[in-house]
């Protein structure tokens, strides 16, 4: 299957919460964006921007760089979701974005990954960087023996 992402809400999950997540989730995309430019829209076509609105945030990587399209939405808060990145560069952004809505969504959502934790520190580091804490591997991410 590749080197891919997934998460599970609930089918309680606070939309409140999904919000709360999504504001520090376009932050830091915003700020990869403007910074290193390394992400697109969720077709990873050169030259867009990713979708940020409020309650949808689509990107992907740029071109060959792009793989699948990462997504959160308020309308589509699924059962379960997934995300291949095959640890493109826009990978770090994605595992950010989960890691946060883990932090934020607590129980509501199961976040989990092909990667092991190891794999997880780029992503939590950027979160890290731009929202000034760190945010925990989600229980869901294999820890290292």
């Amino acid at each position: 299957m590749g080197y891919t992402h997934y998460w599970r809400f609930t089918p309680t999950a606070s939309k409140k919460n999904f919000l709360k997540a999504m504001i520090l989730c376009e932050k830091i995309v915003a700020t990869v964006q403007a910074k290193d430019h390394i992400l697109a829209n969720g077709m990873g076509e050169i030259g867009t921007d990713p979708i940020i609105n409020g309650d949808k945030l689509i990107f992907n990587g740029i071109g060959e760089e792009a793989h699948e399209t990462f997504c959160l939405d308020i309308n589509n808060m699924q059962d379960f979701d997934f995300c291949k990145t095959a640890q493109k560069p826009y990978d770090k952004v994605v595992v950010a974005c989960l890691a946060v809505l883990q932090r934020v969504m607590g129980k509501d959502v199961k976040v989990s990954s092909d990667g092991d934790e190891k794999d997880w520190t780029e992503g939590r580091q950027l979160a890290k960087q731009i929202l000034g804490f760190l945010p925990a591997v989600p229980s869901g991410v294999k820890r290292r023996s």
